[in-house]
Parts: structure tokens; sequence; C-alpha cells
């Protein structure tokens, strides 16, 4: 393995780092891996892909990238529990707004449906 990384950033297609993919990276040693969408199925999962990856190339600092998809995909998918309507007494509830104004709302609570 070299030390000097190779100016090369690395995707991979599964949510988890196999052993021939292993093996390669710690012989070609890339500078960082593109995490994308199909490689994330949750937060700890994700870290523990980057984590391997780093082990594999021997750089604890190796950077870590998501793809355009995969950032955009963050962006515009609430949080799970994160996206809530206001309370009905509240004055910006939907039952309290007019219909077009009711309609604009839904249309913003719901990026995901677009």
């Amino acid at each position: 393995m070299s030390s000097t990384p190779l100016a090369l950033f690395v995707g991979i297609p599964n949510p988890t780092l196999s052993d021939d993919e292993f093996a390669l990276f710690r012989e070609t040693n890339p500078l960082g891996l593109f995490v994308g969408r199909r490689n994330q199925r949750e937060p700890a999962q994700t870290r523990a892909l980057i984590e391997r990856f780093r082990e594999a190339v021997g750089r604890e600092d190796a950077p870590s990238s998501p793809t355009r998809k995969a950032a955009a995909s963050s962006i515009s998918t609430p949080a799970p529990g994160r996206c809530f309507a206001p309370s009905a007494s509240s004055p910006s509830s939907p039952a309290a707004m007019s219909p077009s104004a009711r309609r604009r709302f839904a249309f913003r609570a719901r990026p995901w449906a677009r």
C-alpha cells in the first residue's frame, strides 16, 4: 500500500463494504469515499461503512462525501418525527386557513410528495 493516497474518490454499490472491496481499497489507497443514497440505510450503518473504509485505507482522516442525489434526498426528505402540522388551536392551523392557503400549506408540509 502506498502511503500517498491516489487522487481518487470511490463509490460502492452496497450499504456495506465487502471483503473484496476492502482488499482493493487497502491495495489502491483511494483518497475518499462517495456515499450514495443506496449506501445509506440508517445513520449507525452509514457511520460503520465510513469507519470500515477508513480502516481499509489506513487513514482516520479519509474524507467521505455524499453524492448529489444523496445530499438532495437528505434535504428534501424530512427527518422522522420532525414533520408535523400545527395544532388545531393554532392560528396557523389548516382549519383556520383559507382554502388557497390550506393548499399552499399542504404542498409545503409534504416535500417528499412532490
